[in-house]
């Protein structure tokens, strides 16, 4: 969770556990408005655990499609390099390879390079053996098929991280907004319950009381050195 989410799932941890203190355990009978909002909040906590461990996880695969797709789109590009730059040298011998292989341009996006990377492949698999002649080994399209492979499902690792993360988040805002509708009803009828009792409803005002963000420190500035005198 990040630190407001975090921030108003420990009010309700402090509120469940305030409301339902084995003491009163019959002060809020499970039929009445105040039981069935208690229960729903108890049921939302165990709801919102889940979300964020679901989240982490997704948080964590998309760092790891990330990090991967970062390895490989190198590999695939230090190929993609070798091959045009084979192609040039033939095409000193073989005109009709010259810019047959051009090397895509260093910042193209991930879809392009895939779709750069597999023309190249089905070309450079034509002519296996013209590259092998000038030096390639005899298996370099099996890796370079092998690393459009892997570039592409880290890539789709690196989105599904990201969607489920952003997905998962929303899912704890939502129910997060729900228990807090009925922390509203398990307000009313705990402040009711407890009208004439001065150190439960303080206990109950501080549970319900949302921590404050804490202040970011400000970085000290360095004064500007004195003008030299003339």
């Amino acid at each position: 969770m990040n630190d407001r989410q975090r921030r108003r799932f420990e009010r309700l941890l402090r509120s469940r556990d305030i409301a339902s203190n084995m003491s009163r355990v019959n002060t809020f009978p499970a039929n009445s408005v105040g039981g069935r909002a208690l229960a729903s909040i108890s049921n939302k906590i165990t709801e919102i655990e889940n979300l964020d461990a679901a989240r982490s996880t997704d948080q964590r695969n998309y760092q790891h499609g990330t990090s991967t797709k970062r390895d490989k789109r190198a590999a695939l590009r230090r190929l993609l390099a070798t091959i045009s730059k084979t192609a040039a040298t033939a095409a000193l011998d073989f005109p009709e390879y010259k810019d047959r292989f051009l090397l895509p341009h260093a910042n193209v996006n991930d879809q392009n390079l895939l779709t750069t990377a597999r023309s190249i492949l089905a070309e450079a698999t034509a002519h296996t053996a013209r590259f092998v002649e000038y030096g390639m080994p005899d298996n370099f399209t099996e890796t370079l098929n092998d690393l459009i492979e892997d570039f592409e499902q880290a890539v789709n690792q690196q989105h599904l991280g990201l969607g489920g993360s952003r997905a998962n988040n929303a899912a704890i805002n939502a129910a997060l907004d729900a228990a807090e509708q009925d922390l509203e009803r398990l307000d009313t009828a705990y402040r009711n319950k407890f009208a004439g009792d001065p150190a439960s409803l303080a206990a109950w005002e501080s549970a319900r009381r949302i921590e404050k963000a804490p202040r970011k420190q400000k970085t000290p500035t360095t004064p500007a050195p004195p003008a030299p005198t003339q």
